[in-house]
């Protein structure tokens, strides 16, 4: 069959207005295989890789035939496993020429790459030189043949470039390991130190009733003085047990006054401040008192 009857017999592949049997009709699916006259599209790309290039008959029978190269996996695998192990091979070189050399698109799901990864499988030493072949004549899409992007120029150096990307997944996967083991770690610093406090909490808060349950049995001034000799602090008094201050009048001695003062510091507000402001009041009428006294005796 000469060139351009099969180029006749191919024209009405994608004409929706055939005339024929509806079963005759050429229409190329994605993802299946349905044409019956698709064998010449096969055919013509196995020739264009075979001559290594696309000649002007062949540039005009592609004409809005670029929907070829979007097909997936699905529909070459059938394809790719009915053909001789050359055929497949021209069928990828044709496939990598005419999208670069008709700029169809193809990216990551061009048609070239699971044409490739079916040669891989079936021949696998062969495909080496064909992918070198592939990273040589690819044009403008970096995906073929492998499916992932790369600048790669041949196998060895593509086999080299996914070295480095694994061991750089792996140091990642280490990395993470790592950091997820140290966070582990924190977690339970902070659920024992929770612990810790939960455990302390529970006996400072027996220590303060008891400390409570003491001052309560004995009489405000007795109340004081155990107050400023304890190493509790003043925030764990009850408060309840400090009203009697202002209706009493407790007797401290100036040590124990001074101790209860500089123990109460710089409270000024609540209980305390109000305890604090009587004790130094009382300080004061008591050396005044003092003075009194001693000027007294100085008349005498």
């Amino acid at each position: 069959m000469t060139r351009k009857k099969r180029l006749e017999e191919s024209e009405n592949l994608f004409d929706d207005k055939s005339q024929n049997d509806e079963s005759e009709k050429s229409i190329i699916e994605y993802g299946s295989v349905t044409d019956p006259n698709q064998d010449n599209i096969i055919n013509l790309l196995i020739s264009v890789g075979a001559n290594g290039c696309l000649n002007k008959d062949d540039r005009f029978f592609f004409i809005r035939k670029d929907r070829i190269n979007r097909h997936h996996k699905a529909f070459w695998k059938p394809i790719a496993e009915s053909l001789s192990q050359l055929d497949l091979e021209n069928l990828f070189r044709g496939l990598v020429t005419a999208e670069r050399e008709l700029k169809w698109a193809g990216g990551s799901g061009a048609s070239a790459i699971w044409v490739f990864l079916e040669y891989q499988k079936r021949f696998e030493n062969a495909s080496i030189e064909l992918a070198n072949w592939a990273l040589a004549n690819r044009g403008h899409n970096l995906y073929i043949p492998f499916g992932g992007r790369t600048n790669v120029t041949s196998h060895d150096e593509w086999v080299a470039e996914r070295h480095c990307i694994n061991q750089r997944y792996k140091e990642h996967l280490r990395e993470q390991k790592l950091q997820q083991e140290e966070k582990d770690i924190r977690q339970e610093k902070r659920l024992g130190y929770h612990r810790a406090r939960l455990r302390d909490g529970k006996v400072r808060a027996k220590i303060v009733k008891e400390y409570n349950k003491n001052l309560s049995m004995v009489n405000i001034s007795e109340r004081l003085n155990l107050i400023a000799h304890s190493d509790m602090p003043l925030k764990s008094v009850a408060s309840e047990l400090l009203d009697g201050i202002f209706v009493e009048s407790p007797l401290l001695d100036e040590k124990t006054t001074n101790i209860l003062l500089k123990k109460i510091d710089r409270r000024n507000r609540g209980c305390w401040g109000k305890i604090k402001r009587a004790l130094l009041l009382r300080s004061l009428d008591h050396q005044r008192d003092e003075l009194s006294e001693q000027e007294a005796r100085a008349k005498d």
